[in-house]
């Protein structure tokens, strides 16, 4: 019997990714006992748990197995001199492994599936009689296309959500995520503070077939400022009025996103997630539109984030 607990950390888009590793996980593993937590994180008020209000059967949390150090063993031996990576790594592995801990293998994931890492894992550890705390982000979608109907169907109706006036699947929807790329330095660096969302929002437009050059546009941001400023600019460079929404309900920017016809992401879950469990077209030939980057260490293509048919980047 497996017992395994995964953490949810991040927001909304992570916390999905999360589920539907764990949700892969449980098809996997016949014999599973499979329970949540929450970060450190979630729990100081960093960050809200917020999936269980799009899930039809919400998941329970046990909050009461938490762990505040569970990552200085890695912090730790990645202090060490003149000890290789790959050492280092199986050093992490085994000492982690002995304190019922598991972390996702980012250092080795371009090109790569986590999640089958994840399993081969597992599979060693299978027989042992504790519960391991699974940490990860879970963010390439290759595991998870095979079912992805089945996990489409784990979700409530987010029509239902959708603002009086958006009618699903009849509209283009643009996230561009502004914070990271300029409220820290260290953070600038990591996701190319060079990357102009201008640039890439003109040339995704320029993408759209000719079928739904009528459809009206509409533009999310986390900058509100910039993002009503921005609107105006582009619609005057397009020749076509784009619609700032500056909404302050999480969710239905979330079911927005999730019921365009066309969705053009920004390096963002949130966007992300919503394209890839959008039914409304997944039978197109072009469904979603994101960045060639993800950060200094990983680009989209390596991720897997262009695996989905209908997902391209430029």
């Amino acid at each position: 019997m497996l017992d395994i607990e995964f953490v949810y950390d991040g927001g909304l888009g992570n916390q999905i990714f999360q589920y539907l590793a764990s949700r892969k996980i449980s098809k996997t593993f016949k014999n599973l006992n499979l329970h949540y937590s929450l970060s450190k994180h979630i729990l100081n008020g960093s960050r809200n748990f917020e999936l269980n209000k799009i899930l039809i059967k919400p998941v329970k949390v046990e909050s009461e197995n938490i762990q505040y150090n569970d990552e200085n063993i890695s912090k730790i031996i990645n202090k060490i001199p003149l000890l290789k990576n790959n050492h280092k790594k199986i050093i992490k592995f085994k000492l982690n492994a002995l304190n019922n801990l598991y972390f996702e293998d980012t250092e080795d994931s371009n090109f790569n599936d986590p999640i089958s890492k994840l399993i081969q894992d597992l599979n060693k550890i299978k027989f042992q009689k504790r519960k391991f705390k699974i940490y990860g982000f879970w963010q390439n979608p290759s595991s998870y296309l095979i079912n992805l109907q089945d996990y489409r169907n784990c979700l409530i109706d987010t029509h239902k959500i959708l603002p009086k006036g958006i009618e699903s699947n009849k509209y283009i929807a643009i996230h561009i995520r502004r914070e990271d790329y300029y409220s820290r330095k260290d953070i600038m660096e990591f996701y190319f503070s060079k990357f102009s969302p201008v640039k890439y929002i003109l040339l995704a437009l320029q993408l759209i077939p000719t079928e739904y050059q009528n459809l009206p546009i509409f533009l999310f941001s986390d900058d509100k400022i910039w993002s009503k400023k921005i609107t105006k600019i582009l619609s005057e460079s397009i020749n076509k009025q784009i619609t700032c929404l500056n909404r302050t309900n999480h969710f239905e920017d979330w079911a927005i996103l999730r019921h365009a016809s066309i969705n053009i992401c920004s390096n963002s879950t949130f966007s992300y997630t919503a394209a890839l469990l959008n039914n409304e077209n997944k039978d197109k030939k072009l469904r979603c539109v994101v960045p060639q980057w993800i950060n200094r260490k990983e680009t989209a293509f390596e991720k897997g984030w262009l695996e989905p048919k209908g997902f391209v980047e430029i």
